[in-house]
């Protein structure tokens, strides 16, 4: 019973963080939202780094002001994006083009009228060098920091992250198919069953552009 005690306790967690967060000092840091722990964030290599001590986690969590940076690193990525206005139950397709400290710049089709500070939500799956997990759905509050054309067909989209959730989809037991039973219905693109989500709420963060 303790050796099996011993290997439960031993047993490292499936990290799964949250969007890096900033200090009063101007550095980043993430924590897992399963365990707890505390690791340094590198924007510049996109990737965790050491392990904080727990007697420096009460001091990490300054409120400070931050803003969107429109010069700060952004990290060029491919990542297909669904999202839609908080008050809206219509869902539209749109690509992620970088990623920032703040948030995401995205596009979308043409003639989408977003307006700054416009709530929206996202879900996209977050590269793991963030989530610490592969193939990471996540569902985000967000809200609009700019929005500008972009040639006739698709404009750009800044969005700042306020919060997300990760979604862990059920998977189904699968019966053998018979000729007698019907094809199973496709899922909607949006119906997601969580069976286990983590959230993390942040400190809205005033847009000054």
């Amino acid at each position: 019973m303790n050796r099996l005690l011993d290997l439960l306790l031993s047993n490292p967690c499936s990290h799964e963080f949250c969007w890096p967060r900033r200090t009063a000092t101007g550095a980043y840091y993430q924590v897992c939202l399963r365990c707890g722990d505390h690791y340094w964030y590198d924007w510049k290599k996109m990737r965790r780094t050491d392990l904080i001590d727990p007697a420096e986690h009460a001091a990490l969590a300054q409120p400070i002001r931050s803003r969107w940076a429109p010069r700060a690193r952004r990290l060029s990525v491919a990542v297909d994006l669904q999202f839609r206005r908080k008050s809206s139950e219509e869902w539209t397709e749109g690509s992620i083009t970088n990623i920032s400290q703040s948030g995401v710049l995205f596009t979308a089709p043409a003639g989408l009228h977003l307006p700054r500070h416009a709530a929206l939500e996202l879900m996209f799956e977050m590269p793991s060098q963030i989530s610490g997990q592969p193939h990471s759905q996540v569902l985000c509050d967000a809200y609009v920091v700019r929005s500008t054309p972009d040639g006739r067909d698709h404009c750009s989209i800044a969005a700042a992250i306020l919060e997300y959730k990760f979604l862990h989809s059920q998977q189904p037991a699968v019966s053998p198919p018979s000729d007698e039973q019907a094809a199973p219905a496709q899922p909607e693109p949006f119906a997601t069953n969580s069976t286990a989500s983590h959230r993390r709420r942040f400190r809205p963060r005033r847009a000054n552009r």
